[in-house]
Formats: structure tokens, C-alpha cells, sequence
């Protein structure tokens, strides 16, 4: 072995080790502070788990998982309060649905470093992924056991979702992969919605029509799938929603950029905080739709 693949040897180890370090420093700071109480939500989560546990009827269980959660489906939380209820003999334990809910995370860091890893395999990757995802910002979803297994848990299946219709090669399977990822993430957290237009965007800049049209039927039959017997929260009409557009595009720039908002660390005001976040947001929009119509 060269001096070359020595040092790339090492250097690889280094990223590994280092990123390493992150998890397990997370993960210490987790079970140290966490404790296992419900918290906010989990109290309405355990009322209709405890509604599924007495049902007797096989129907009326299914009906139940799929039981509305303020805006949002969330099955998948469910899902985990009942494996953790029946294969822990103490019952249900907040602190492995919340670890559960942080592990989506770790499937973040390494569905990026696969993805980079083609591309940038000399350089230290794994070790600033771990740091920028893995981290202690989103410290009130960390130990929320609900918010944990449905806002990580949505964001890694809705990557995955985006990350399969985005192929070069797109093909039948990939396109039924990223539908499936669309349905999960939509039945973790009501947000996954929005993933659908994100696919056919996608879709309509790369001119396949095909593909277009099924995941638009197929897109379409889960979303109403979702909204069956949904019960809408008081919400602005469609009319005020269009004579507002501007309003709201300015609330999604700033949202896009609020990463170098200091209003939470130091002496600001929001109208300073609100300019930073709208440049830094609008140029990432901008850079997002150069990148989708350049592939």
C-alpha cells in the first residue's frame, strides 16, 4: 500500500471515528436528560392508544391507528407505541419511543453520506453531516416522544421519497419507491403532503410525461387516501389564501433561511432577524430551482 491510500486510509477512519463521536455524544446527552414522562401530545397519543388496545374489533383497531392527530395522521407514531407496549414488559417506555424517533437522524446522516460519498470520498463528509444534523437545535423534538417519531421520522422518509423520483434512470420500481416513502411520510406527519409537488415539479422540468401522470394518479389516491373523514381546523379560504400569496412567500423565504437568524442566541429584533432570513432564504430558492431546471 502507497503513501496515497495510507493517508486516504487514515483519513477515512478519522471522518468515521469523528462522526462516531457525534452520535455517541448525542446519545450520552440524551439518556442522561431524558426521562420517561409523556410530554404536550403524548398525553392525546396515549387517550387513542388506550382506545385501540380495549378494541375488540380487528376493523375498528385499523380505524383507530388511522384516527386523526390534530392536522396530522400519524400512524407511524402509533405504530411504535404499540410495539414498544406489547415486547417491553413495563408497558410503554417514553424514553425508547423517543430514541426510536432520534434514530431517524442517524438515517439522515447516512442516506447523505451515500449520496456525497460518490463525489467527495477525499474529503471529511461524514464527521460535518453528523455535526449538522445531529445536533442539540432541535432539542424540544429530542425527548417529545410524538414530535421525535413523527417530525424526524417524516423528514427521512420524505429525503427518501424526493431521492427516488429524482433518478436519472428513473423507472417504474424507483418511481413505486418514492410513492411508498410519499405514503409514509405523509401517514408520520401531516407535512409529507407537500412532497407531492415537489415530485412533480421534478417531474414536469424533466418533460416525463409518463411518469408524470402516473405519480400523479398514484399521488393523487394517497392524498385522498389521507383526507377520508378528515376533520379541517379553522383555516383561511382559498380566497383570502391567493390575495395573501405574497404575504405567505414571504414567510417561506424567511423560514428557508431562519438558520442565520440570531433572534434566539442574541440581542436582536425580529425585523433585523426577518431581513437575514429572507436574503439567506430567497437565495436558496433561487439556487433550488437553478438546480432542478439544470438537471
Amino acid at each position: 500500500m502507497n503513501k496515497t491510500n495510507i493517508f486516504k486510509s487514515v483519513f477515512l477512519n478519522l471522518d468515521l471515528i469523528l462522526a462516531l463521536s457525534v452520535v455517541v455524544c448525542f446519545f450520552v446527552i440524551f439518556f442522561k436528560y431524558t426521562v420517561n414522562i409523556p410530554i404536550n401530545d403524548d398525553y392525546d397519543v396515549i387517550s387513542n392508544f388506550n382506545d385501540i388496545i380495549n378494541q375488540s374489533s380487528a376493523i375498528e383497531k385499523v380505524k383507530l391507528f388511522f384516527l386523526q392527530h390534530n392536522e396530522h395522521r400519524i400512524l407511524y407514531d402509533k405504530l411504535w407505541f404499540y410495539i414498544i407496549y406489547w415486547f417491553n414488559p413495563e408497558g410503554l417506555d417514553f424514553n425508547i419511543l423517543s430514541f426510536v424517533g432520534n434514530l431517524s437522524l442517524v438515517g439522515i446522516v447516512v442516506f447523505y453520506f451515500f449520496k456525497l460519498k460518490k463525489h467527495y470520498s477525499n474529503y471529511l463528509l461524514l464527521f460535518p453531516v453528523s455535526v449538522f444534523i445531529i445536533n442539540l437545535a432541535l432539542w424540544e423534538n429530542i425527548t417529545f416522544s410524538m414530535a421525535g417519531l413523527s417530525n424526524f421520522t417524516f423528514l427521512l422518509f420524505a429525503i427518501l421519497s424526493i431521492h427516488f423520483i429524482t433518478q436519472e434512470n428513473l423507472n417504474s420500481k424507483k418511481t413505486g419507491l418514492s410513492l411508498l416513502f410519499f405514503f409514509f411520510s405523509i401517514m408520520s406527519q401531516g407535512g409529507g403532503v407537500f412532497v407531492f409537488p415537489v415530485g412533480l415539479m421534478v417531474l414536469f422540468l424533466r418533460k416525463n410525461k409518463m411518469a408524470f401522470l402516473k405519480y400523479f394518479i398514484s399521488g393523487t389516491l394517497i392524498i385522498f387516501i389521507y383526507f377520508i373523514n378528515y376533520q379541517k381546523h379553522p383555516s383561511p379560504s382559498l380566497s383570502q389564501v391567493f390575495t395573501n400569496l405574497f404575504e405567505h412567500f414571504k414567510f417561506f423565504i424567511a423560514f428557508l433561511g431562519s438558520a442565520i437568524s440570531n433572534y434566539h442566541f442574541f440581542p436582536d429584533n425580529i425585523e433585523e432577524a426577518f431581513l437575514r432570513s429572507s436574503i439567506l432564504g430567497f437565495i436558496l430558492f433561487v439556487f433550488y430551482i437553478y438546480l432542478l431546471a439544470s438537471r
